[in-house]
């Protein structure tokens, strides 16, 4: 689950529940926040959780999805 501020502090769960009803912004929102919190605090355990937590989602070509895509490429140079 990805770290970071969210509801019961795991915004991968929030995510991931988000993303089963179809609410593919928020839940990507959510995992983006986890994932600069991660990348402010060089945390790699919160890096991995949000690449996890894309991968175990469906492709979708959603603006927020890109967003998060383009962010988490970041952290891989």
């Amino acid at each position: 689950m990805l770290a970071g501020a969210g509801q019961s502090g795991h915004p991968a769960a929030v995510a991931t529940a988000a993303c089963q009803r179809g609410e593919t912004d928020e839940a990507f929102a959510l995992a983006l926040d986890a994932l600069n919190t991660g990348i402010t605090y060089g945390s790699e355990r919160i890096i991995r959780q949000a690449r996890q937590f894309r991968y175990s989602n469906a492709p979708t070509t959603a603006p927020t999805v890109t967003r998060f895509d383009d962010r988490l490429r970041t952290t891989l140079l």
